[in-house]
């Protein structure tokens, strides 16, 4: 448990995680990962933030230069291997960022959900980052609202899977297995982004504009909207 705020510094090593890593305290610590350090996790661990109603955050901004890597502790990584991050209800969102991270190889079930990122009630910022090769869902989200932007989504189950109000932003959804983005409930604003395998919305409200989707497994598109006309003219849908 990091009851209190610290940094895991670069210094050249590699960070292995072999047991779960909780983030919560009263003083609402922050584990800071500095940029360009690499975590893996061994089987079943999962890296957790906030429990309950006790505040935690995650600060992981790498750089371009310098990036931040999430992955499994295995010599041949295979997806599924490690529980990914989890961000419960506690999870202080001004406090949370996570900017050129690549998270990866995640999706062993953390309550009965597989993903690289699972986010509950809780609204973190993504930010030039890579969440690639799960089990399951790149990113949950059970009713959270976070901001994703210049993103890449990659080599899972689903996209962008769940209920909440996401803003994603010039970012590329591709090679899921099934929908690059499904929300059963939510007012999402999609813009400038490119998106895989179609787009499943039953909502009332949102704002989809000026983005592409794909068709570049032959997976027929299928784009299911109650959005009340605000699916904008500004799309483009291609068969590539």
């Amino acid at each position: 448990i990091v009851s209190s705020s610290g940094t895991w510094k670069s210094l050249g090593l590699t960070y292995i995680v072999t047991s779960d890593v909780n983030v919560y305290g009263t003083g609402a610590p922050v584990l800071t990962i500095e940029p360009g350090v690499t975590v893996k996790f061994n089987q079943t661990t999962t890296l957790y933030i906030g429990s309950g109603t006790t505040p935690g955050a995650l600060h992981a901004a790498g750089t371009a230069a310098a990036p931040i890597l999430f992955t499994s502790n295995q010599t041949t990584p295979t997806p599924g291997y490690w529980g990914g991050i989890n961000f419960a209800d506690a999870t202080v969102d001004a406090n949370t960022t996570l900017s050129y991270v690549t998270v990866e190889y995640g999706g062993y079930a953390v309550g009965g959900i597989s993903s690289n990122l699972q986010i509950n009630s809780a609204s973190p910022t993504i930010t030039n980052s890579t969440i690639r090769q799960s089990s399951g869902y790149g990113i949950y989200l059970g009713t959270s609202n976070p901001v994703i932007q210049n993103t890449t989504i990659a080599n899972g189950s689903y996209g962008i899977y769940g209920t909440g109000s996401p803003t994603v932003t010039n970012s590329v959804i591709t090679n899921t297995g099934n929908y690059g983005l499904y929300l059963t409930w939510g007012t999402p604003t999609v813009t400038g982004s490119t998106i895989g395998k179609g787009l499943y919305l039953n909502s009332d409200t949102g704002t989809i504009t000026g983005n592409t989707f794909i068709n570049a497994t032959s997976y027929p598109i299928q784009v299911k909207a109650n959005l009340a006309g605000s699916v904008t003219s500004q799309n483009t849908f291609q068969n590539i």
